[in-house]
């Protein structure tokens, strides 16, 4: 009789323990799916974030409309950036209700536009609203619009001369393009197209 006792005792206990044991294993499973699926979520996070260049981008059609345009030489901006290719600076080409800022970006790296004096003298204008900014990238125009800003220094071997109004007071930014960027990065135009949207987004916060 107590061998019996004995028995169905023993039985009793090897059944508790391997209900605790498949309760832990189900517990680590259950623990370690949360783990992948946690990995998982965490992973798709990072690919659904948005570079800097698309996070402007957005910035430049949603919270800031901007109505970006180029003249002269490409700017090799990626596909998701909205801009637009102008051949002529005068009003009708330019002027545009519907947005809250302008950026024109006149690219003469090449040395190879050429400017008519309306146009120069559109520019003048142009710079004196504190909605629009002009970019110019180059040499040749480097001083057409220089008399417009007083006090700024200027940048051994500069390409970048950007021109704008912070509560209607002019403002000039040099240096951000040099022959050394030019030469160091000719295989990687992104860079300035990278260069030329933190600029805006940084001439739209010092307006907003």
């Amino acid at each position: 009789m107590k061998k019996k006792v004995l028995i169905g005792a023993s039985v009793i206990i090897v059944v508790l323990l391997c209900v605790v044991v498949a309760e832990l294993m189900l517990s680590s499973k259950g623990n370690m799916f949360k783990k992948f699926s946690k990995s998982i979520t965490s992973d798709n996070d990072n690919k659904s974030e948005l570079s800097n260049s698309e996070r402007i981008a957005k910035v430049l059609t949603t919270t800031h409309k901007t109505d970006l345009m180029v003249f002269g030489n490409e700017v090799d901006f990626e596909s998701y950036v909205d801009y637009r290719k102008i051949d002529k600076i005068d009003g009708d080409t330019v002027e545009n209700d519907t947005y809250e800022f302008k950026a024109i970006i006149v690219n003469d790296l090449n040395g190879n536009i050429n400017l008519d004096e309306d146009e120069i003298n559109y520019l003048h204008n142009f710079i004196n609203s504190d909605n629009n900014v002009l970019i110019y990238l180059g040499e040749k125009y480097s001083n057409e619009w220089i008399e417009d800003v007083s006090g700024v220094a200027d940048v051994k071997d500069n390409l970048w001369f950007e021109y704008y109004s912070v509560d209607s007071n002019p403002k000039r930014t040099v240096g951000l393009w040099t022959k050394y960027e030019n030469e160091e990065f000719s295989d990687k135009p992104g860079m300035l197209a990278d260069t030329v949207l933190e600029e805006i987004e940084d001439f739209i916060n010092q307006n907003v």
